[in-house]
């Protein structure tokens, strides 16, 4: 064995230490226990009596399915507002259908950290597989000013199953069952699926590397765009260490090839572009990252002219050459290259296209039935303005494109890979955002729309107001229409007109951790005579 094959060895496990390392750190910041097996519940699970700050003898409720045995600890996440919270919650837990509580205690708010998970922990329910429970918490001396907040974080409430280091290892099938759920636990949740990707990124970065060692250095260029492309359109959250990985690839591709500074600058420059665009046209998510990115290539560029300033070593592989070449995958003169089969490669172009059109074709049937349920009634002129149009200009322009590359260049059979390839991130991206509508306030009517009387009850429609206690507010004209709050669910809020508070304008819903929904016209005509 070589010094440089062990070199390769040594690295690789060490970077495999590194993933698995990044993986725990992963799932301890969310919340999985080594020896637990977790039930995540989101908000439509709890109901409460009010909205905002809990207060004397105000409740909430909520209820899930224990997929699991050995259910222990029931945690929740609370916010204190950001001063001192001098409440009692007193918490109660019973399996359904049962009229008495398993379990009950009381709990003091002030050693509630905020946004954190914290644990009410009652005696283990072994036989908890299978079953439905229900909890509750009560407020037993909130006031306000000194309450407490249920915090809408995701996810709002775990249930956990804790199971004994000494069990697991004195029962092979405990141990086994354990094992089995735990796997399906973590990879369960898409937040870590998505991530798992992210922490072993160095290791497969590396490997990679090495296995293409003699390729030409069109297909890393491309792994290391797509690598962008999956960042910008569809890891919603990652760590900044992705950013500090793809210098890692782009230092080793650039190196082995030779690229000049003028690549990354080239690439930097473009990106700027880019964002200045897409921030224009209004994702300013997607703008933020590829700003990120356009500094990534600037920072790299300027470490390698420093580099090059001190080296006297000529580069080979200008920009003009890069430009050129990167989709005609012909082998760099005298120099010895991997060619993939020709046959393999229209195996794997096969699969991917197959891939893009189930993957796209599927993603669109799903958005027209959420547009359905959305808008029963126009949801296909609104998915029609929100989705088909931006479809079109899209494959409009590829198409275009794709001509014109296909005349400038004769030998480019990955190119229409590369285009599908835009056309499937790009189509993700417009769906994603014509389904805005899923997670915000929505108001469909407001009845009624006009009124000359005093004290009226108004009854707003529409969705994703979200049921209590999480936080929200009705505007009418920016004046605060909460004194006479009568009702807030997820699909409809009522409240009671006030002579003094009340007055022509615009009703709109401002839950406070999310966007204003859409305004709506309302006529109060009624005249205040002191």
């Amino acid at each position: 064995m070589t010094k440089k094959h062990l070199s390769y060895i040594s690295l690789s496990i060490f970077l495999l230490i590194l993933g698995v390392y990044n993986l725990f750190n992963l799932l301890n910041n969310q919340e999985f226990g080594i020896l637990n097996l977790d039930v995540r519940g989101n908000t439509e699970q709890l109901i409460a009596t009010k909205s905002g700050e809990l207060l004397k003898g105000d409740k909430v409720w909520g209820a899930f399915h224990s997929d699991y045995s050995n259910l222990g600890i029931l945690s929740m996440r609370f916010y204190n507002g950001d001063r001192d919270s001098k409440d009692t919650l007193i918490f109660r837990f019973k399996e359904e259908g049962n009229d008495k509580w398993l379990y009950e205690a009381k709990y003091e708010t002030d050693q509630f950290v905020p946004h954190q998970l914290f644990p009410f922990g009652f005696p283990i329910i072994y036989n908890s597989a299978d079953r439905n429970y229900v909890f509750e918490l009560e407020s037993a001396r909130g006031a306000t000013g000194s309450g407490i907040y249920i915090d809408n974080s995701q996810p709002v409430f775990v249930a956990k199953s804790t199971y004994a280091r000494s069990d697991l290892m004195n029962n092979n099938n405990l141990l086994i069952y354990f094992i089995k759920n735990k796997i399906l636990n973590i990879f369960g949740d898409q937040y870590i699926l998505a991530n798992i990707f992210v922490c072993f990124l160095p290791l497969i970065i590396f490997l990679a590397f090495i296995a293409t060692s003699g390729l030409i250095y069109q297909y890393l260029s491309i792994f290391a765009f797509t690598l962008i492309l999956l960042d910008i359109f569809l890891l919603n959250n990652h760590n900044d260490y992705y950013y500090v990985y793809f210098l890692f690839l782009w230092s080793l591709i650039s190196q082995r090839y030779r690229f000049e500074t003028k690549i990354s600058t080239l690439i930097s420059f473009i990106l700027y572009i880019v964002t200045s665009i897409i921030f224009v046209l209004g994702s300013r998510d997607v703008s933020e990252k590829t700003g990120v990115w356009a500094l990534v290539f600037l920072l790299f560029s300027t470490i390698q002219t420093i580099f090059e300033l001190n080296n006297s070593k000529i580069r080979s592989m200008t920009l003009r050459y890069f430009v050129k070449n990167l989709f005609r995958f012909e082998p760099i003169s005298d120099q010895k290259v991997i060619k993939i089969p020709e046959k393999f490669l229209k195996v794997l172009y096969a699969i991917f296209l197959v891939y893009v059109f189930y993957s796209t074709s599927f993603h669109i049937y799903q958005a027209i039935e959420k547009y359905k349920q959305f808008y029963p009634t126009s949801y296909l002129g609104k998915f029609s303005f929100s989705f088909l149009l931006p479809e079109f200009i899209l494959v409009l322009t590829l198409s275009l494109l794709y001509l014109y590359k296909r005349v400038v260049i004769v030998k480019s059979k990955i190119l229409l890979v590369v285009i599908f390839t835009v056309f499937y991130f790009s189509t993700r991206q417009i769906i994603y955002q014509s389904l805005s509508f899923e997670s915000l306030p929505t108001i469909f009517s407001v009845s009624p729309e006009h009124t000359n009387e005093a004290w009226v009850d108004v009854v707003v429609k529409g969705k994703n107001f979200r049921n209590i206690p999480f936080i929200g507010k009705v505007y009418i004209s920016d004046i605060e229409q909460g004194e006479y709050l009568v009702l807030w669910s997820d699909e409809k809020i009522v409240f009671r007109t006030s002579p003094t508070l009340t007055t022509t304008g615009e009703i709109k819903v401002v839950p406070l951790d999310r966007k204003p929904s859409n305004s709506v016209p309302f006529m109060y005509n009624f005249k205040y005579i002191k």
